[in-house]
């Protein structure tokens, strides 16, 4: 379900559902409760059935949440403020549903049930509106959970579900998908656990334990408790030894911390009260009542109840073999029968068990009366019979206990299950008052009391003797003993609309207060005295002077009026107080509603999904073919408008972008993105170009990220249509990425090569490591198998690693030491450490190619999608010879021949592992095998010449120094091994000798030097010299070529200028002594050095 589509409690005030409009209904007595009848949810003689009643706030508004079976025949999630413009329907924020909502159990500002998508069945959860609906949790991926027995322990709710994998289990939620967890793991390895749970038997709640009763395999069905932990969630007591049952039932707190009593067989003393503390020494039965049969007999203890009376005691019904089944007490100390209501052997059978205040009631039979309400304050004296004025076997049923004291129940009289209330004396046993021309019968729910003291039931329903099938009442309080009704006041108002556009009039437009009741009377309707020149209309019925217009009619936007012009129309306020004893109900002033027409700018409106899921790398697309799609609507159809996307966790990838802007700046915001995998993006564009880029736009979560993520979109219309400025609309779409097993990643090298005979290590060290990688395996075991071809692996290590296991993933194989295949299992780490300096031996005297297969296998340890495997294969060509990488060295611009004794230098096979002695040749140069004896270019530029016999002449690039290299391969005219030459062009750097004072030159105060000036000056390069015996010149000046030959400043304010020889002229600033600085660049052609040359002036 979508936002645009919310009920009136989310965001639009009117709801898209329209009931049939029914006519209010005076209540005739306010002195006494009345039933009124809500809302005709499923039209015509067919029953909606309202079921699964919970009280519940929906904003601020109080009511009823409950299912109900819509005119489709689904049964359906509604809610109900008691009028019949507020019930409405409850959808899901994606997808279908909820339907058949069941045990709806309210947490604070939530209901959680469980409910159906048409698919399966899961844990739902609602906050009365269509956007806060969906699925908390897909507990069986694979098909239904079934969740049941949900109750509430400290604000947890906690429930039965069955994942597929572990059976029915005991699981708690707080909400969230995260938050929902297993906490038992009863009957281990039993996949369905049908037997696990009784269906009929609920979680109880006891102070801070929930007990319940389970089957472990073992010891039988057995008393079980929790606190919410899977290690504290333990059997009590093995009541009936061995792998008998006692089949505990009936859980009942006593008011006393956690502890309880129930029902249980023993095996020999029969089906019998017991209590417990939640330890197995508390754990005892507390009589053996019925002390028949040898003691085997059951009394069959039930309809437990604690009340406070007497100091407090646990009321219950059970047969002790003598006085038949009676009412029963357990004081914590003895049990003890408390009347035998059917004397003597016969049976009362007390059922339907209601506190009400300090008072019980409950239904019992006695020969004379047959079944009818009882009462009792915990004696014997004190338990009698209410009444028998309304009728022989009245039959008390779905009893629910009234404020301060007194009963609801259901009773047979006349047509059979009527409403009644007691307030346990026979004169107020009475039935409630039903409007005139109805009729309520067959009571179906133990009325529900909301917050605000109205009581909600359902029961087969007659008007003016129409069947209109199983609907929604409620129980209208007394209106009291504050006299006649006063008259309610209406307000002067003004209303503006849109010139020719339906408006939808609400409640508060009328201004209706009722200041003269205390306490107030609620708003019941509007009376239209003069009619305005435009269109008033009530369900597109034209409304006349002297109608009367309900509030829950109002409430569902039907009363709307239509016009061009300024207009108006005058109205009176009615109470729902009645007119009884000279009431008034009405407002004696007629008010009067002033409609300006003028043009207001309308908030644009989002479409958008509350609630999504999908699975771990992979795309979310929002479209209209997916059934979740996002889209806009303003009222400016044409105009330009604004978007703001945001994605948390992932990306946004628009379907498109034409029509749309980024490129822009103002009040509103700049534009940002491109609409292409980003993050945030910020546009503009017409509705249609809009929604046309939205149709389609994907989400792409984070790699491997799983967890929550959103997107959220914010409309901004730019305030285009009327006044009222820019108006914005902001919606957040929450997407839970559900993890997904990730595949495990081989990492294997290329292809290798080895001697005949000679062993082959797989190491880091060697840069040839094999190793495996899985980004969400953790500690977990993964599982390798090791396949050699033409020899043995071994492994380095076998530390950490398992060879002996079987399942449906494989079976343990060798133990890591000369295996020509091998299984084993172990966390990456210890893999990995295995691997490296794994060894590979060839067969004895093989040459030829030969291999190692890696299959890793990630036994399915993270996210959903089974077990994953990756499968790598590396060649090992196993040869006779081998041609190794080799080096050699030579001065720039110096010929490197080889072989050659005065350079000591080698042929290129000198290089060559030849164990057997063959006869080889260089066959190709970096892969030609053409151009052997010619000369050849080199990666850097030199020329290279080679011949068959593994000489070779090597001419460096001119004036160049650094490293060159080439590729040869050896042949023995069968089989072929490649490797790489790398030629060492080598240079000395120039170097500088700056003297032991760190200066070479000094001046006296204004005198200037000229250099070379022989003897006794030399010039800059006296002092430098190059190893290579190279030319030494200068080629810069303070760091600039276009120094040279230039009269420059010196550091201190000096004249320098020096020449490319090393000769200069320096001339010291006037009137002055020190240390004065210039640098100077030497080169020999190829590397160079920058040196600071100091110049000490004295006086």
């Amino acid at each position: 379900m979508f936002n645009h589509t919310q009920n009136k409690y989310g965001k639009s005030r009117c709801s898209s559902v329209r009931y049939t409009r029914l006519s209010f209904e005076v209540l005739e007595d306010r002195l006494a409760p009345a039933l009124v009848f809500v809302s005709d949810i499923r039209q015509g003689q067919n029953s909606s059935t309202p079921l699964y009643l919970a009280p519940f706030r929906v904003g601020n508004t109080d009511g009823v949440m409950f299912s109900a079976v819509t005119g489709g025949g689904d049964r359906r999630l509604h809610f109900s403020d008691g009028t019949n413009g507020g019930t409405i329907q409850i959808r899901a924020n994606a997808g279908v549903g909820p339907l058949n909502a069941r045990e709806l159990t309210p947490i604070g500002t939530t209901v959680f049930f469980f409910g159906s998508n048409g698919v399966e069945t899961e844990l739902w959860k609602t906050n009365g509106t269509d956007q806060g609906t969906g699925v908390v949790k897909d507990i069986n991926p694979n098909g239904s959970s079934d969740p049941m027995s949900l109750v509430v322990m400290n604000n947890v709710l906690y429930f039965i579900a069955n994942d597929g994998t572990n059976g029915r289990q005991v699981w708690k939620s707080d909400g969230t998908a995260n938050g929902t967890v297993r906490i038992s793991d009863i009957n281990p390895g039993v996949g369905a656990n049908k037997g696990l749970f009784d269906l009929l038997t609920p979680l109880a709640v006891a102070g801070n334990t929930i007990y319940f009763k389970a089957n472990d395999g073992t010891n039988g069905t057995e008393l079980w408790k929790t606190t919410g932990t899977m290690a504290s969630t333990v059997m009590v007591k093995n009541i009936n030894n061995g792998a008998n049952s006692s089949d505990p039932y009936g859980f009942t707190a006593t008011g006393l911390g956690a502890s309880i009593v129930f029902a249980a067989d023993d095996g020999t003393t029969g089906v019998e009260l017991w209590k417990s503390d939640g330890t197995t020494a508390g754990t005892v039965r507390v009589a053996d009542i019925n002390g028949g049969n040898n003691g085997a007999a059951s009394s069959n203890p039930n309809n437990f109840i604690y009340v406070p009376m007497q100091g407090g005691m646990v009321i219950f019904s059970a047969n002790d073999g003598t006085n038949g089944t009676e009412l029963w007490k357990y004081d914590g100390t003895n049990a003890s029968l408390l009347k035998d209501i059917n004397p003597n052997a016969g049976s009362s059978s007390p059922s339907q068990m209601t506190l009400s205040g300090n008072t019980l009631f409950f239904n019992a039979f006695a020969p004379n009366t047959g079944n009818q309400l009882y009462k009792s304050d915990g004696t014997a004296a004190g338990t009698v019979l209410v009444s028998t004025n309304q009728a022989a076997n009245m039959n008390p049923r779905y009893m629910a206990a009234k404020p301060g004291s007194g009963v609801y129940f259901s009773g047979t009289v006349q047509l059979g299950g009527e409403l009644y209330t007691s307030d346990g004396t026979a004169g107020g046993t009475v039935a409630v008052a039903v409007p005139a021309g109805w009729a309520l019968d067959t009571i179906q729910v133990v009325p529900v009391l909301a917050a605000n003291g109205t009581f909600f039931l359902s029961g087969r329903t007659h008007r003016n003797q129409a069947a209109l099938g199983v609907e929604l009442w409620k129980i209208a309080p007394p209106r009291g003993a504050q006299g006649p009704n006063q008259a309610p006041a209406g307000t002067n108002t003004n209303v503006t609309i849109q010139p020719a556009m339906p408006y939808s009039f609400n409640v508060g437009d009328f201004g209706f207060t009722d200041p003269s009741d205390t306490p107030p009377d609620n708003f019941q309707a509007v009376k239209i005295t003069t009619v305005p020149a435009g269109t008033l209309d009530l369900f597109g019925q034209t409304v006349n002077a002297g109608d009367f217009v309900s509030v829950s009619d109002i409430n569902a936007c039907g009363l709307t009026f239509t016009g061009t012009q300024n207009d108006s129309f005058t109205f009176q306020v009615q109470d729902d107080g009645g007119t009884d004893n000279s009431g008034v109900d009405l407002d004696a002033t007629a008010r009067t509603m002033t409609i300006s027409a003028s043009s207001v700018n309308t908030a644009p409106i989002n479409t958008a999904p509350w609630a999504l899921s999908m699975n771990e790398d992979t795309t979310l697309v929002f479209s209209s073919a997916n059934a979740y799609e996002i889209a806009v609507s303003d009222d400016s159809v044409s105009a330009s408008i604004q978007v703001a996307l945001a994605a948390t966790n992932g990306t946004l990838t628009l379907s498109g972008t034409s029509g749309l802007s980024f490129s822009f700046s103002d009040a509103n915001g700049s534009g940002t993105g491109d609409g292409t995998n980003d993050s945030t993006m910020r546009f503009r564009g017409s509705m249609s170009n809009i929604n046309a880029a939205l149709n389609g736009l994907a989400f792409t979560p984070t790699p491997n990220y799983n967890g929550g993520a959103s997107v959220e979109i914010v409309t901004n219309d730019l305030g285009n249509t009327g006044s009222g400025g820019a108006l914005t609309d902001t919606d957040t779409v929450s997407i839970t990425v559900d993890a997904v097993n990730d595949a495990p990643v081989n990492t294997v090298p290329a292809s290798q090569y080895t001697l005949e005979d000679a062993s082959l290590d797989f190491s880091a060290g060697n840069g040839n490591a094999i190793s495996i990688g899985d980004l969400d395996a953790g500690n977990e075991d993964l599982q390798v198998t090791l396949t050699a071809t033409h020899g043995t692996v071994t492994l380095s290590s076998t530390t950490g690693l398992s060879f002996s296991f079987s399942d449906s993933n494989g079976t343990g194989a060798g133990d890591g030491t000369a295996d020509t295949t091998m299984t084993f299992r172990g966390t990456v780490s210890a893999i990995n450490a295995a691997l490296n300096g794994l060894t590979f031996i060839p067969t004895s005297n093989y040459v030829g190619d030969a291999t190692v297969e890696l299959v890793s296998n990630d036994l399915g340890n993270s996210g959903s999608g089974g077990a994953l495997a990756d499968d790598d294969t590396v060649t090992i060509h196993v040869v006779n010879f081998l041609a190794n990488d080799a080096s050699y060295s030579t001065k720039h611009d110096v010929t490197l021949t080889a072989p050659n004794m005065m350079q000591m230098t080698n042929g290129l096979l000198y290089y060559v592992s030849n164990p057997q002695s063959l006869s080889l040749a260089v066959g190709a140069i970096d892969g030609d095998d053409t151009i052997i004896g010619d000369p050849v270019t080199t990666a850097m530029g030199g020329t290279l010449t080679v011949e068959s016999d593994g000489s070779f002449v090597y001419d460096p690039p001119a004036n160049w120094a650094g490293d060159d290299w080439f590729a040869y391969t050896v042949s023995d005219g069968t089989y072929f091994s490649t490797a790489t030459i790398i030629l060492h062009v080598t240079n000395s750097t120039p170097t500088f000798d700056e003297g032991l004072m760190g200066y070479r030159y000094s001046t006296t105060m204004n005198q200037s030097i000229t250099a070379p000036n022989e003897p006794w000056t030399f010039g800059l390069l006296h002092y430098a010299d190059d190893d290579d015996g190279d030319t030494l010149t200068i080629t810069a000046v303070n760091g600039d070529p276009d120094n040279l030959d230039q009269a420059i400043s010196t550091s201190e304010g000096g004249t320098i200028t020096v020449s490319a020889d090393g000769s200069f002229d320096y001339t010291p600033p006037t009137d002055w002594t020190g240390d004065d600085e210039f640098d100077i660049t030497i080169s020999d052609g190829i590397t160079s050095i920058t040196v600071t040359i100091v110049i000490r002036v004295t006086s």
